[in-house]
């Protein structure tokens, strides 16, 4: 090989070497580029949901670190059973589809007529519906039949006979069927189960749920602690419920069973010494439309705020 040559040989492996090392740096500029759009990508995602997660849940005006107040919306949202004074509340957020709260319901069902007298019981609905196609159909039907006063009856049933219908297609004729049973009306049930009403109802126990981030059910609160842990039997549970005994609770549930707490304040809001005007129809609740169960404008007048719970 002459000089000439050489020199030939020499420059074609610096041009492929240049090309190679072009490359190199595009396929790291690209893999770079890809990482920060994935990350600026999943920020955004996971702000919108958050915004929009605090847009479907609703303020229950409450602070979940506080057991007192979480207790006292337990037993406001909720189905009862037992004490009107009860040294102790016991809630359970429940799918009448999951398998598990099918295992737990003879559990509690004896121990609600051993506490009767001296403990509530608290059932809130909690349809983990992405994975129980029938989850909110039989909250909705045990909500329907609370219309004419028997949600525990037809919480007893549809949990009885859960296998009958938590793999059919179209379970509202079990439901139906069910609601006879219990001697209800069953026009007016089939009314209730598909009224706005009952949906808006497990609705709001589902978006408690939400606003509490509880991931499986059932999931217990004792004395408004959560349990980290299910109990394993039924004595485990009557263990947990007289150690809670030993610091009794001083409640009434008076108001649950027909009284009504409701009180009107004035109110004026200026930001930037600009009036704001609640009688516009976005601040409105309306019969179809209430817009908070506890505080809310309503009949068009923004100068009066109505407040229906103790304590906000």
């Amino acid at each position: 090989m002459d000089k000439q040559q050489y020199e030939e040989l020499k420059k074609q492996k610096e041009k492929k070497s240049s090309k190679t090392n072009f490359f190199k740096f595009f396929e790291k500029t690209i893999l770079v580029v890809f990482l920060m759009i994935a990350i600026i990508g999943g920020g955004v995602y996971y702000l919108y949901r958050e915004y929009k997660n605090t847009q479907a849940n609703p303020d229950f005006g409450f602070d979940i670190s506080k057991e007192q107040e979480l207790i006292k919306t337990f037993l406001d949202i909720g189905h009862i059973y037992g004490s009107k004074n009860p040294k102790v509340v016991l809630a359970e957020f429940s799918d009448f589809q999951c398998p598990a709260c099918g295992y737990y319901y003879p559990f509690l069902k004896q121990l609600k007529e051993e506490f009767k007298d001296e403990m509530a019981f608290v059932y809130i609905h909690f349809p983990l519906k992405s994975i129980h196609a029938n989850a909110e159909k039989a909250a909705r039907a045990s909500e329907a039949a609370a219309k004419q006063g028997k949600f525990w009856e037809m919480h007893d049933i549809i949990f009885e006979k859960q296998k009958e219908w938590d793999t059919d297609l179209f379970p509202f004729s079990k439901f139906k069927q069910y609601a006879q049973e219990i001697g209800l009306n069953t026009e007016q049930f089939e009314k209730d189960y598909n009224s706005d009403e009952v949906k808006k109802i497990v609705n709001k126990h589902l978006s408690l749920a939400n606003k509490l981030n509880l991931r499986g059910t059932p999931t217990f609160f004792l004395q408004g602690k959560m349990l980290e842990r299910n109990p394993n039997s039924i004595e485990e549970f009557r263990s947990l419920i007289e150690k809670a005994k030993n610091n009794p609770l001083n409640i009434s549930l008076d108001n649950k069973e027909g009284k009504s707490y409701h009180v009107h304040a004035d109110i004026k809001v200026i930001i930037f010494d600009k009036e704001i005007d609640f009688s516009k129809e976005k601040y409105q609740s309306t019969e179809d439309n209430e817009l908070s169960p506890w505080q809310h404008f309503h009949d068009g007048n923004g100068n009066v705020m109505h407040q229906h719970k103790e304590g906000l």
